[in-house]
């Protein structure tokens, strides 16, 4: 089965400019938009880039176990390309992030995990078996100013074994955002 790109893409951006425009509850709000891009980080030798633009949705869901600390999460939409050598292919995903931050200090933890889909699985000879895979990301946000937030994170996209072979992806991910 193949996903038409360009549907999944339409779908991730309506869904953020309805959140945008306050159609959902006072709690959920855009929180930031950007641009995202990646590479290989265990595949060298297969040369994976990633590039796609992403916005980031406040949940009425946070904590703060201190007056130091803030535990947030917001819903990461992104929609994009994954190619190597020639093979490209729409990849779009959805999904919860934890960033964990420290009051007055520009440094914070991002964590979380996306479904994702994918137009194209094989690449070459690099096959990811199935179209559905999930992303799971580790990293920081530098906060450079009030407004501007860059990204460094590590993400690992396999399928998690729902198809007979799982070879999953590494990369190095870097990104730059506009905070509201």
């Amino acid at each position: 089965m193949r996903i038409n790109p360009r549907t999944l893409w339409w779908a991730a951006w309506s869904w953020t400019i309805l959140i945008a425009n306050g159609h959902a509850s006072a709690a959920w709000g855009l929180e930031s938009v950007g641009v995202r891009t990646g590479f290989s980080a265990t595949r060298l030798d297969e040369h994976f880039m990633q590039l796609d633009a992403f916005s980031r949705v406040d949940t009425p869901w946070s904590s703060k176990p201190s007056q130091k600390y803030r535990v947030r999460t917001t819903l990461d939409f992104s929609a994009g390309a994954l190619g190597r050598e020639g093979y490209v292919g729409f990849v779009g995903s959805v999904g919860p992030v934890f960033t964990f931050s420290k009051k007055k200090f520009p440094v914070e933890l991002d964590c979380g995990i996306s479904p994702t889909i994918l137009s194209r699985w094989e690449f070459g000879f690099v096959d990811l078996d199935i179209p559905f895979q999930l992303t799971t990301h580790g990293g920081f946000n530098f906060r450079l100013s009030r407004d501007c937030v860059a990204n460094y994170r590590f993400q690992h996209m396999s399928n998690a074994g729902l198809g007979p072979n799982n070879p999953g992806l590494d990369l190095h991910s870097l990104s730059i955002a506009y905070s509201f």
